[in-house]
């Protein structure tokens, strides 16, 4: 059976920041959708670039996408990820994707950040424009 995604997401690329915007709960398939859109972007930009990840209308996902999640992460490491800045708008969110932030931390240059200005303003400062 195909499952109905729960939860969207909003690509935009700010010069060598790819912004992702999180919202709603999220299950696998969302997860997947966007691996899939994500990949088909960063496939046409050149390496090294950089993620931001908003996560202020996000409310959760289910273990099953937080791998997924992980997948797609890991898939962009692969293909040039260089930084990913992240701006959890609770401690609650960040609770939820804790795992998550160990794992990327180990991965590449990552920092919590207040909003989207601080987190394109932190990458800027490794080089990244926007």
């Amino acid at each position: 059976m195909d499952w109905n995604q729960h939860g969207n997401f909003h690509l935009q690329w700010r010069g060598d920041v790819l912004v992702i915007r999180y919202e709603g709960v999220w299950n696998e398939v969302a997860a997947r959708h966007l691996h899939r859109d994500a990949s088909a972007l960063w496939a046409r930009h050149p390496a090294p670039w950089a993620m931001v990840g908003l996560f202020e209308a996000w409310e959760g996902a289910t273990p099953e996408a937080l791998k997924a999640w992980l997948d797609f992460f890991l898939d962009a490491v692969a293909h040039g990820l260089g930084a990913y800045a992240v701006a959890m708008p609770t401690t609650l969110h960040a609770s939820m994707a804790e795992g998550l932030r160990r794992e990327t931390s180990k991965r590449v240059a990552r920092k919590d950040c207040a909003d989207l200005p601080d987190a394109l303003q932190w990458l800027g400062s490794l080089g990244y424009a926007s």
